[in-house]
């Protein structure tokens, strides 16, 4: 069986398109199979069936964690969809706390579950939240 290597790829910006990433031909074994790993913006990327949904998304849990896994809100809200721990306590569990994929899946049936669609979650996000003078938008789900 052929040995798999993977390759991580730096995040990307939610305007830009995933860049093909290959390493260089000779630093391959003659047996080996290159896998890229996706990171988690591109795995929840792969949720969405538009650009449009995906900005929506995207902007979302940056407003919300950053995309930060570890992110921790002031009302006991964890991780990248900023989960309420009170509410779902599912999300308290440690594999939940530590798998970032997990979030987004976990996120992704829940905004579609709740709101329907990405760009009416942050839609609904942004009724609830003020925007600032610099134009960056605050609060949310309060």
């Amino acid at each position: 069986m052929p040995a798999v290597t993977i390759y991580e790829t730096p995040p990307k910006h939610a305007i830009q398109e995933p860049a093909e990433e290959k390493p260089a031909k000779n630093s391959l074994k003659e047996d080996e199979i290159v896998v890229p790993a996706l990171n988690v913006e591109d795995y929840a990327r792969s949720y969405t069936g538009s650009f449009q949904e995906w900005e929506c998304l995207y902007d979302l849990w940056w407003h919300e964690s950053k995309w930060d896994y570890r992110a921790k809100g002031p009302t006991n809200d964890f991780g990248i969809p900023q989960a309420n721990a009170d509410a779902h306590p599912e999300t308290t569990e440690t594999r939940w706390r530590a798998d970032k994929y997990e979030q987004v899946r976990w996120g992704v049936q829940y905004i579609k579950n709740r709101y329907g669609g990405f760009c009416d979650a942050w839609e609904a996000w942004k009724e609830r939240g003020t925007q600032r003078q610099d134009g960056t938008w605050h609060g949310g789900w309060y």
